[in-house]
């Protein structure tokens, strides 16, 4: 799965959850995803729940790439509302407030 996190720019919209997005126009799409979110990592778990834990754990890939995270154009290390989980079939899921939403 590939992991896509919510550029600083954005992440105040973003971590209010998909039903504030859809309110205010923001849901991303295929033509404007590359402006709100960056490809932080890829890992090899296959279950939303499974990664919403290693990204939320002492474990967590970006941990290691602090350093990094003004390349990256992000402030946060730990998955948060609004991050994007890329699955092997091609499917976006959001992290909402409550368990994920399919965006396209």
């Amino acid at each position: 799965m590939k992991i896509y996190y919510t550029k600083k720019d954005s992440f105040r919209d973003f971590i209010m959850g998909v039903e504030f997005l859809k309110k205010i126009g923001k849901i991303p799409n295929e033509s404007n995803f590359k402006n709100t979110h960056v490809l932080v990592a890829e890992v090899r778990e296959s279950d939303y729940e499974d990664v919403w834990m290693l990204f939320n754990s002492d474990d967590n890939p970006l941990i290691k790439k602090q350093d990094s995270y003004e390349e990256l154009g992000i402030g946060h290390t730990s998955m948060s509302v609004g991050d994007v989980i890329e699955d092997q079939d091609g499917c976006f899921m959001m992290v909402d407030r409550f368990g994920f939403v399919k965006i396209f």
